[in-house]
């Protein structure tokens, strides 16, 4: 902290920020459904993203790499108010602005130029896609889970198919990158238009994401042992 001349910890401001540090190998991204249980019944649905880093020459699968490497949504549907079937989960991709000591292209240049159009307009990256296969596999989870799962609340995470997979730019660092739950009618094969909340007559849960590069927790004193398999692996 700025007021801790010895330096200390600093408190996470937001779920919906993807921190990746350097040294790891950039994170495989997945667009997923989530869920948020109470005592084991489903209560609200939100889309996310699930990422994950190899290590052990692939051998282990790391999803939670530490602070800010679950992002949760900031907006959630009461589960129940919309047919399942008629959910879509799409995700849109736009620069982030220019934040201090971020590397400026020289003005006036194609390159600026170029950034200033990126970081007014949304990529559709993920079309309009049904999560009814997810939340049977959440039903299915449920199903067979153990007792704990039933106490308090939890959150399930499942990951659409491998076959739609986020493109790698969407999660590069810099990047911004939102995804809705909505009631949007798919065969109506139009992007959803982020630039006109007020004229937004769908219903959606949203997650508004924001990538950054952290420094490697390789030096680091304060490494919980867990992570040190992944962080000082080779």
């Amino acid at each position: 902290m700025a007021e801790d001349e010895k330096g200390g910890w600093v408190n996470p401001l937001t779920f919906e920020q993807l921190w990746l540090p350097q040294g790891l190998a950039m994170p495989k991204s997945r667009a997923a459904l989530g869920a948020v249980l109470k005592n084991g019944v489903p209560r609200f649905l939100f889309p996310t993203t699930a990422t994950t880093v190899g290590s052990d020459g692939g051998r282990r699968l790391w999803y939670n790499r530490g602070v800010n490497s679950l992002p949760l949504a900031k907006t959630w549907l009461t589960f129940g108010d919309i047919p399942i079937n008629d959910l879509r989960l799409s995700a849109y991709t736009q620069l982030l602005p220019k934040t201090f000591g971020s590397k400026e292209a020289e003005v006036g240049s194609d390159e600026a130029v170029d950034l200033a159009i990126r970081r007014s307009v949304w990529k559709p990256v993920l079309p309009l896609i049904s999560v009814a296969d997810a939340f049977n596999t959440i039903l299915e989870v449920m199903a067979s889970a153990p007792d704990a799962l039933g106490e308090g609340f939890c959150y399930l995470i499942v990951p659409l198919s491998e076959e739609i997979a986020l493109p790698e730019e969407a999660i590069q660092p810099g990047n911004r990158l939102r995804l809705f739950l909505s009631d949007v009618d798919a065969t109506e094969g139009k992007p959803l238009n982020l630039d006109d909340r007020e004229g937004w007559k769908w219903t959606h849960a949203e997650c508004d994401l924001s990538m950054f590069e952290t420094e490697s927790g390789r030096e680091s004193d304060f490494m919980p042992e867990v992570y040190k398999p992944l962080f000082l692996s080779e």
